[in-house]
């Protein structure tokens, strides 16, 4: 039957399909020329740093707090309000797992459009105005959140995740560029790398993990909009505390 061919094998299409992402990323990479100012640089060898790591790590370890802290609650409701809907919805709620799929497949739609406009809006407002819009945003919608998927009406989970993850998409749109001008050129790749992959660990690998606790030992939905709220502070106040990207200079 389908169900059982999906979780036999049907699962795993996607990923092979996502392998021709390698392949468009291998042909940007060929094609996507260096920056104008990055170009310069290299000529003079002042973009090179011989200990990227160690130089991060002293010389610019504000920056790279602020780029963990703005981004430690974009995956944390990636995974709340998206993933992690799925199990509470049928482990905890015990609902028909429909309900729970058809809440993310919303969330993806609300995604497809999220993501450009507030990619296109950070670009004319700036990156703060639009993360600070999403953090905040997120962290009131996580407290409506869990009462629409209390529910079990299936179109207000829907909503519950269409809405969530709309407003994930002001966090994550403008987050590529917000962190790239953070850092200088001298290390750029690297303050970006580690501080977008610190923050996945810390804010979204354990997110699951602290969601699923928390709906067991506590009183479920509630406790979890507590802990995204938590979570979304600590956005608030990293990037409150930072001055606007956007029209930094690099020359």
């Amino acid at each position: 039957t389908a169900p059982e061919a999906f979780e036999s094998w049907g699962w795993r299409v996607p990923f092979f399909i996502s392998a021709l992402l390698i392949l468009v990323g291998l042909y940007t990479h060929r094609v996507v020329e260096e920056s104008p100012v990055f170009a310069e640089e290299s000529e003079t060898e002042r973009a090179v740093s011989k200990t990227p790591l160690r130089e991060l790590f002293t010389r610019h370890w504000t920056q790279l707090l602020i780029a963990v802290g703005a981004r430690f609650g974009s995956d944390a409701t990636f995974y709340v309000f998206g993933m992690f809907t799925l199990v509470y919805v049928t482990e905890f709620l015990h609902a028909p797992r429909d309900v729970a799929l058809n809440g993310v497949i919303a969330g993806g739609i609300a995604q497809l459009i999220g993501i450009p406009f507030f990619g296109w809006l950070s670009d004319r407002l700036g990156r703060k105005p639009v993360l600070m819009m999403g953090i905040a945003g997120c962290l009131v919608w996580s407290f409506i959140h869990f009462r629409l998927i209390g529910t079990l009406d299936p179109t207000l989970v829907m909503v519950a995740v269409f809405v969530g993850l709309f407003l994930h998409s002001a966090t994550w749109a403008p987050i590529a560029a917000f962190l790239s001008e953070l850092f200088d050129t001298q290390v750029r790749y690297s303050g970006t790398a580690v501080g977008f992959q610190l923050a996945a660990v810390a804010g979204g690998a354990i997110a699951p993990i602290i969601a699923t606790a928390v709906a067991v030992s506590m009183t479920g939905g509630l406790a979890i909009s507590i802990y995204v709220a938590i979570i979304m502070l600590i956005g608030l106040v990293t990037v409150g505390m930072t001055r606007e990207t956007r029209d930094r200079s690099f020359v």
